[in-house]
């Protein structure tokens, strides 16, 4: 994380707009540190992920659209890599945070998951690998149109409305739980 703080860095981002005016803002994600800030080029940080929520991030995008690109989403989770390798000792994320100011504040998505047969999976529950959410391996945002695109585990998900409503598009349509197997 920035200035040794954090963990391992995950996510890294620039903003679109960055040297275009006085922007220099910068995002970075780390694995047990959270979200953190610079709004100078990364000559100083902020750590800007709510104290109430998971410290875990390992992607970041930004709503790459001229006039939203005030919008950033994150996500957390890590199967891969880390230091407790061991089988299902993953670090989980929780969720999905959305900021609508630069990255400034960020506030955790009420998320609502549908499977391919129209059913809801569960929302999760904290520390229990059971929800696409609990392991974020990357989120893209449409430059067409908005739309968010989260692949999490074995599965696609997308949301037409900013984040309020995921639908899977690929992979299984049961809950986490039941599908655990290899990764």
């Amino acid at each position: 994380g920035p200035d040794n703080i954090g963990g391992r860095t995950r996510a890294f981002a620039i903003d679109k707009r960055f040297g275009t005016g006085t922007n220099k803002v910068i995002l970075s994600g780390s694995v047990s540190g959270g979200i953190y800030r610079s709004a100078d080029g990364g000559a100083s940080w902020n750590k800007v992920t709510p104290q109430n929520e998971i410290h875990n991030v390992t992607s970041i995008a930004q709503d790459p659209r001229p006039g939203f690109q005030d919008t950033w989403y994150s996500g957390g989770g890590e199967a891969i890599g880390n230091s407790a390798a061991d089988i299902g000792a993953f670090y989980l994320g929780f969720g999905i945070l959305k900021s609508i100011d630069n990255g400034l504040t960020w506030t955790k998505l009420t998320l609502t998951v549908t499977n391919t047969a129209g059913t809801d999976l569960t929302p999760g529950t904290l520390d229990n690998f059971d929800n696409v959410f609990d392991i974020v391996h990357k989120i893209i945002v449409s430059p067409a149109n908005g739309n968010v695109y989260i692949a999490g585990h074995r599965r696609l998900v997308r949301s037409t409305d900013g984040g309020s409503n995921f639908n899977v598009v690929f992979g299984s349509s049961v809950p986490a739980t039941t599908d655990q197997g290899q990764m």
